[in-house]
């Protein structure tokens, strides 16, 4: 199991990031970012991201967001996300609140995209 850390003294926004030895791309996003430190996790996570998919054929993220972030961020999040999208994706995403499942619901794609409230079942469906 490989695993990565946002480091807040060098700039970058609070995450973890896991590739499971099962295929799942475990991410857990905390607190509030600016466009900059999306930009910084999206390289951070990158070199695991092709790793999944190269040892797996496909991404299957499981993702925990625990704040709500600014909309012109969260739409960041977003367009940086659907970028590295393919057919046969699974994104789960796992809320803290119903504010961040509103935030969610409204920005992600119809296609191959869950939301929870458990992560075992979030894992489950992922593995389906």
């Amino acid at each position: 199991m490989t695993e990565i850390h946002g480091d807040r003294s060098a700039g970058d926004g609070d995450f973890t990031a896991v590739l499971a030895d099962d295929g799942v791309f475990d991410i857990t996003i905390r607190g509030f970012w600016t466009t900059e430190q999306v930009d910084r996790f999206f390289v951070a996570i990158l070199p695991m991201h092709h790793d999944c998919r190269e040892r797996f054929r496909r991404v299957c993220a499981q993702i925990r967001i625990e704040s709500v972030q600014s909309p012109s961020v969260a739409l960041h999040v977003r367009d940086r996300a659907l970028a590295l999208k393919r057919p046969g994706d699974r994104n789960a995403f796992v809320f803290a609140s119903f504010l961040s499942k509103l935030q969610i619901t409204r920005l992600a794609s119809n296609d191959d995209f869950g939301l929870f409230t458990d992560e075992a079942t979030a894992r489950a469906w992922l593995l389906a």
